[in-house]
């Protein structure tokens, strides 16, 4: 039978790198969610950019009306075409950004589970060590009392 602290040993070691890896898996998802928080914060930013940008634009329009009426109609769909792109480009990179965040969260979900899985089976085999240990010192206790005389087991003879 092996080094049962060799085994232990590796078991352990093993189980310390699956605990660092789940936790620097956690950490990066700190950061996701950190670097999604300022993504919200920008679209805010955007936003209120936006309707000063509106507010300026109306001003401008209500100018160029007094000007000339043609102008209007052109003001109005460079407007709104810019202010489209700006959101259409700060959604598609939140969009983005959240699809990351929702594959390493999977990511560390799984780990996690495969880490209590691991758990499960290293309390199997202490269990079943335990038990195996337990048995070879009671064949010894009764393999010693009948050496010592007069004891017979109900096990027949041990072999050792």
């Amino acid at each position: 039978m092996a080094d049962d602290s060799a085994f232990k040993q590796i078991i352990e070691d093993d189980l310390s790198k699956l605990k660092f890896i789940l936790k620097m898996k956690l950490a990066s998802l700190e950061e996701i969610k950190k670097e999604e928080e300022e993504i919200i914060d920008n679209i805010k930013r955007l936003m209120v950019a936006v309707k000063e940008m509106e507010k300026a634009l109306e001003i401008e329009i209500e100018m160029y009306k007094r000007i000339s009426s043609g102008w209007e109609k052109a003001y109005y769909q460079k407007r709104w075409e810019s202010i489209g792109n700006a959101l259409k480009a700060e959604l598609e990179n939140f969009n983005n950004e959240y699809k990351k965040t929702k594959d390493l969260f999977e990511s560390a979900g799984n780990l996690a589970a495969r880490l209590e899985q691991f758990k499960e089976l290293l309390k199997k085999l202490n269990t079943k060590n335990t038990e195996s240990r337990e048995n070879d010192l009671r064949m010894l206790d009764d393999f010693k009392k009948q050496k010592e005389g007069g004891y017979s087991g109900t096990s027949g003879d041990y072999t050792l």
